[in-house]
């Protein structure tokens, strides 16, 4: 009886012993190379959970038809190099990094759009690392092309062993599945649809302490680095507009600010609502109290208009938030399919659109800002820095990296012309306006060979891309009646602040004292 049981658990590995081995090379070995060099977790919690993986995709071979099994593995095979050529080319480019597929990232591929996806080849394609990449595929299939000519006999010794290792796996998933969700082979199983936020909407209790502006309107920048931007003490005059409003006293820069995030999803979800990166599953992200919510029941029409895309391959959490508002426009939506590339200036005309005359409006406006590819972030008539610029400052780097700093900084350029005009759209009415990137971009700061963002692991880059830029724009109605909060706005310039507080910050400029019953106040940037 014990003998049948153990032959039929292993039955999957047993009769196709050398295609499961080939699974575990393609979608186990870049993990464990990757965990063992960048990171705390046990390598054999890594190996025992790739193996229970492998070992469960192969379950329907032995179920299957023979007529669809070889259909099956091809599918297997398939998927298998494709996961191994992400992740190969991923440590490679993120060289310190886990790799490029942690679930941040990986939720980020499937909210990615073709026109995106085709950006981020364009920016990371290296014929050196895709030539690599084939070699070694070739290697393996060759290899195990070969070694499955030869004849494997297991006897009694070899299957129980082999039984009693998946039993250990499959008591490590479960013990520790805390650690076993960080691995890539785990995320792709258990990242399904994102939720409808239309269902967990709150009916907030405010209690108002003051006054509310008639207009709130938070801009979401995309890729803005602080080390390139004259704000903040740059080069290159790249925010010369944004200068001169600092010069008329109506725009305040803010020196100590950072991200929460690498990558836009996880910054997006902390910065709309009450959800922090650090309570991961311990509390659902969709179930948090949103700042649309709140500034609904505060008696705000909410708009969102985006120069994004509001899906990808799948559903994405910015779409979410932006369904739960009164309007919503996205621009890359609205000219899908025309092959073109989507300037932020034509936001510009639908801000109208979003502004009540006798109401009150908190528009959220999402640009594409300086998103690789960085050349298709402006006009021509933008192209104002050359690799002739650079020649002094990037003595190491090549011409054609040289170049991609110059098309940055264009795109930074023209970042400046947008905003400044957003800003400017609102002088004559009583307006403050946040502005802020949801991450920065590591040009070329932290490693000669590394441009983006995303560069998990890696310290430097890290701190590179945290540090950004954040301002805050008054009208002179604004200032005329909220002469105190204006005071409090100006003296917190140089306040340490992380952008997943922005909801409180902007309760606080919105009147509210407290939210069912709990103040967080001590929790804005103007203390």
């Amino acid at each position: 009886m014990i003998n049948k049981v153990v032959t039929f658990v292993v039955r999957p590995v047993t009769v196709n012993p050398y295609f499961f081995i080939l699974l575990l090379f393609l979608f186990v070995v870049p993990d464990i190379f990757s965990f063992l060099v960048y990171s705390d977790l046990i390598p054999f919690i890594v190996a025992a959970t790739g193996f229970l993986f492998c070992y469960m995709l192969l379950l329907p071979v032995v179920m299957l038809p023979s007529s669809f099994r070889k259909i099956y593995k091809f599918i297997l095979l398939l998927l298998g190099l494709v996961i191994f050529a992400l992740q190969i080319c991923s440590i490679a480019i993120y060289e310190r990094s886990v790799n490029l597929l942690t679930s941040d990232m990986f939720a980020a591929i499937l909210a990615t759009n073709q026109a995106e996806a085709q950006e981020f080849v364009m920016t990371y394609f290296n014929w050196s690392i895709a030539l690599l990449v084939l070699a070694l595929i070739a290697l393996l299939l060759i290899f195990f092309y070969k070694l499955n000519r030869i004849t494997l006999n297991l006897n009694v010794i070899h299957r129980i062993i082999l039984f009693l290792f998946i039993v250990l796996s499959i008591s490590i998933v479960f013990i520790k599945y805390e650690n076993v969700s960080k691995i890539v082979t785990v995320q792709m199983l258990i990242k399904g649809k994102v939720p409808d936020l239309k269902e967990y909407r709150q009916d907030p209790i405010l209690v108002k302490c003051g006054d509310t502006p008639e207009n709130i309107v938070l801009i979401i920048g995309e890729s803005f680095s602080k080390y390139h931007s004259s704000l903040y003490g740059y080069e290159k005059q790249t925010n010369p507009l944004l200068e001169r409003m600092v010069a008329d006293s109506a725009l305040y820069v803010y020196k100590n600010v950072e991200s929460l995030a690498l990558s836009t999803i996880p910054c997006i979800k902390s910065i709309m609502s009450s959800y922090r990166n650090e309570y991961a599953d311990s509390i659902e992200w969709y179930k948090c109290l949103t700042i649309i919510d709140v500034m609904k029941e505060n008696g705000y029409e909410i708009s969102w208009l985006s120069n994004q895309s509001k899906r990808g391959i799948h559903d994405n959490e910015v779409g979410r938030y932006a369904e739960l508002c009164d309007k919503e426009y996205f621009i890359g939506d609205i000219y899908s399919g025309l092959e073109r590339s989507n300037f932020d200036e034509e936001l510009l005309p639908y801000i109208d659109h979003c502004i009540t005359d006798n109401g009150m409006n908190f528009i959220v406006i999402q640009l594409m800002g300086s998103h690789a590819v960085y050349n298709k972030r402006y006009p021509v008539e933008y192209e104002r820095f050359t690799v002739g610029d650079y020649e002094d400052t990037y003595k190491e780097l090549s011409d054609d990296k040289k170049q991609l700093v110059a098309e940055y900084d264009n795109s930074v350029l023209y970042n400046d012309s947008v905003v400044s005009e957003i800003m400017n759209s609102f002088a004559e009415k009583e307006a403050v306006v946040f502005y802020f990137s949801d991450h920065g971009e590591d040009v070329f700061m932290s490693s000669k060979n590394f441009i983006g963002h995303g560069n998990y692991g890696n310290a430097p880059s890290e701190e590179v891309i945290k540090q950004i830029p954040f301002m805050i724009y008054t009208t002179d109605k604004f200032r005329e009646r909220f002469p105190q909060m204006e005071k409090r706005i100006k003296q917190a310039v140089d306040t340490p602040y992380r952008t997943d507080s922005v909801m409180y910050t902007i309760m606080d400029v919105a009147g509210i004292d407290s939210v069912n019953g709990v103040s967080y106040k001590h929790k804005s940037l103007f203390k």
